[in-house]
């Protein structure tokens, strides 16, 4: 996997701006991982493909979804 130049100057940039950023990638508890992908029945019987990312912040008891779009049709 290659070296993602923008990815590395937003994550510098965050941990220089956010001490709690910084605390939570010293940590590790920020990591990087495959986009899961989610398959939907529309309502007019198709089905679509849909990328997701979830954002689970335990000690919060939150959890936020964000469906993306761009994803191709399902054959």
């Amino acid at each position: 996997m290659g070296v993602d130049p923008e990815l590395q100057a937003l994550v510098a940039e965050l941990r220089e701006n956010s001490a709690l950023f910084e605390e939570w990638w010293s940590e590790h508890i920020v990591e990087r991982r495959r986009t899961p992908i989610k398959h939907i029945r529309a309502t007019d019987g198709d089905t679509i493909a849909r990328r997701y990312e979830v954002l689970h912040l335990p000690e919060d008891g939150l959890r936020v979804t964000l469906w993306l779009p761009g994803t191709s049709d399902v054959p």
